[in-house]
């Protein structure tokens, strides 16, 4: 369960402190924390959402962004209504599960009836990962599947030790090797996501894949988080570029290919937007 520790104010009313992501959101009664998944309710966090946490779908492992891990293999995404570094800013989620409520064991049950060879968490959204995301894990581990999730690496170091000792494997999505870019885009700290990368750096047994969206205005910033996976993790570290699909883009993609190639990577390809 996420990490929640209530404190004094100097006002009449107390507050309660988030451990669900780097961020420890400091949340009044009644108002919600920065990513919009949990509000102040009874002395307690309470989530925002309502229906089901998350919901299933049959897909190939490449649209995880591991095109090297078991390729061609069906899995078993979780989806769920978090937003990851993209918080909603006060405002609570705004989509509504129409899939029916299950436990995490139901979850790996349907999984292993569908012949999949393992699940993903599909999303980066601190509290699930922390919760039903990291049950799911667990119960895909002990009933002998195959477990891996998707993440932006902003994550606190309770949640990274716990989620990552049950995935077998780690779709790492970066967008910058620059604290100034993370704390301007997203009111973000880049400091966990360093950790998160020096983590994955020192457990080789993970297999790891870093997913690049490119930003087209802004290559330098590119060019430099390439030139650092490769110092960090090596040449030979699956590398994929995603882009949207129009013909701007495409050509962007290419020259991004080309760079990173240049740079010393050998294992660069295009990736599922």
């Amino acid at each position: 369960m996420v990490a929640v520790e209530s404190r004094a104010t100097a006002a009449t009313d107390g507050f309660l402190v988030c451990g669900a992501c780097p961020r420890e959101c400091r949340i009044v009664p009644g108002a919600v924390g920065f990513c919009g998944a949990l509000q102040h309710g009874h002395c307690a966090l309470e989530r925002t959402h309502h229906g089901a946490p998350f919901s299933l779908r049959v897909t190939r492992i490449e649209a995880s962004g591991l095109r090297r891990f078991r390729p061609g293999s069906t899995w078993t995404a979780v989806e769920s209504p978090g937003s990851g570094l993209e918080g909603t800013t006060g405002h609570p989620h705004r989509i509504e599960s129409e899939f029916p409520w299950m436990s995490a064991e139901q979850a790996v049950f349907l999984s292993r009836s569908w012949g999949c060879a393992g699940v993903y968490l599909d999303e980066d959204d601190p509290v699930f990962s922390a919760r039903e995301g990291l049950d799911i894990l667990t119960s895909a581990r002990a009933a002998g599947m195959e477990t891996a999730l998707c993440t932006t690496g902003f994550l606190a170091p309770h949640i990274r030790e716990r989620l990552f000792a049950q995935a077998c494997a780690v779709s790492l999505h970066l967008l910058s090797d620059s604290p100034l870019f993370y704390r301007r885009r997203y009111a973000a700290r880049f400091e966990p996501i360093r950790e998160t990368v020096t983590w994955l750096r020192n457990h080789p047994t993970v297999h790891l894949e870093v997913t690049v969206p490119l930003i087209p205005e802004e290559s330098d910033r590119f060019l430099r988080l390439v030139t650092w996976l490769r110092e960090v993790f090596g040449a030979s570290t699956p590398l994929s570029l995603v882009v949207d699909d129009t013909v701007r883009e495409r050509a962007s993609l290419q020259r991004a290919l080309d760079a990173s190639r240049a740079l010393g990577m050998t294992d660069v390809a295009p990736g599922l937007a």
